[in-house]
Formats: C-alpha cells, structure tokens, sequence
C-alpha cells in the first residue's frame, strides 16, 4: 500500500519515491486517507476492493458467520470496515458480522479465537464445546489459549475438548474418551503423562 501511494505521488509530480514516503508504511496512508487526502483514499478504495474480492470468495466456500479483521489493519479498519462491508453485501446471499480484533498486531489467530470465545461467552454457557481449537496455532498462541480454557474451567465452564492431540489432551484435560468409528474405547481419568496418551491414542 505505502509503495503503491509514493509511486502515484511520484506520479503526479510530488516528488522521488524515496522523499515523498522514505520509510513505506500502511499506517501512513490508512492516516492520510483518514484526513481526506484524496491520493491515500484512492489507494484505500483499492487495497478495499481487493480484500472486497478475497473475502468474497472464502465466504462462498467456507460460509463463516463472522470474519476477524486482525493484524496491523485491525488498527485501521475504521478508515476501510464499512467500505468493505458495502462491496461485498450485494455479491452475498448472506453478509458475515465483521468485527475487528482487539488484539491488533498481535492478533494473528489468537484474535479470532479469543473474539469468537469473548461473543460465545456473553451468553454465559454452561457447558462449552471446542473442536481442534489450536490447530495450525504457534506454540506460543497455544499457551495462551490453554491458559485461557484454565480460566473458563476454574470459573465453572464444563469444556469438552475433541482433539487427536495427546499433549492438549494431557495439557487440558482431567478426563479423556478415546473414540474409534463413533464408539468409545478407552477412558483415562485424572492426570494423565503425555506418554500415557500417546501409547493409548496410538492403539487405536
């Protein structure tokens, strides 16, 4: 975005690329656009109708109820969020919410499980279920989801927890139901090593 607004500056006479925006940044232009500075809007109306057709398409495949704006352009979808929201309405039978992390740039994935967690949780529910919450999660992330799901439980949530990961097993729960062909196999109660889950998980 920072190299598409310097150029159409340069463009229009304002300037080399490297003086008019020496250190490229998209936080610069969505903060131009914000004032009205027309250059930075047409860039913003671009990068909109870009992410407008991505979001399209992954909504008539997946058919998610909500979308998470996070990452850096957390921070600056009030600038892009309506716009976004206008392109892509009459192209879907049925527009997903579009909520914004509250994480910012370090949202990453973290910022919609923690958002879906926060929506699902204003409705105090006793008993929770989540399947393969940290899939494709960094080792950090999973920490502070797990401590998360620590939380939830000392608070008096009931959480089921279906995983085929041994060490989230052993991280989370008190109780484990190994399943095969929709039958259950095998129950391991209280603490349970990672070995003990691994070898079970393993036979079947």
């Amino acid at each position: 975005m920072a190299r598409r607004y310097a150029s159409l500056l340069e463009e229009m006479g304002k300037g080399p690329h490297s003086e008019v925006l020496p250190n490229p940044d998209a936080e610069v232009v969505f903060a131009r656009a914000r004032e009205g500075e027309p250059i930075a809007c047409r860039v913003v109306e671009e990068f909109t109708r870009y992410l407008a057709l991505a979001l399209v398409s992954i909504v008539a495949v997946l058919d998610p109820e909500m979308i998470v704006l996070g990452g850096g352009v957390s921070e600056s979808a009030d600038v892009f969020r309506d716009r976004l929201v206008e392109l892509c309405s009459p192209v879907l039978q049925v527009m997903p919410r579009v909520e914004v992390s509250r994480l910012g740039v370090d949202a990453g994935v973290m910022g919609a499980v923690a958002l879906a967690l926060h929506n699902t949780l204003a409705a105090h529910p006793r008993i929770l279920i989540l399947d393969q919450p940290t899939a494709g999660i960094d080792v950090g992330t999973k920490e502070e989801i797990y401590a998360f799901l620590h939380e939830l439980a000392a608070d008096g949530a009931a959480l089921i927890l279906i995983s085929d990961d041994p060490e989230e097993l052993a991280r989370v729960c008190d109780r484990v139901l190994v399943m095969r062909k929709g039958r259950i196999v095998r129950e391991l109660t209280g603490p349970s090593s990672l070995e003990i889950l691994a070898s079970v998980t393993a036979e079947y």
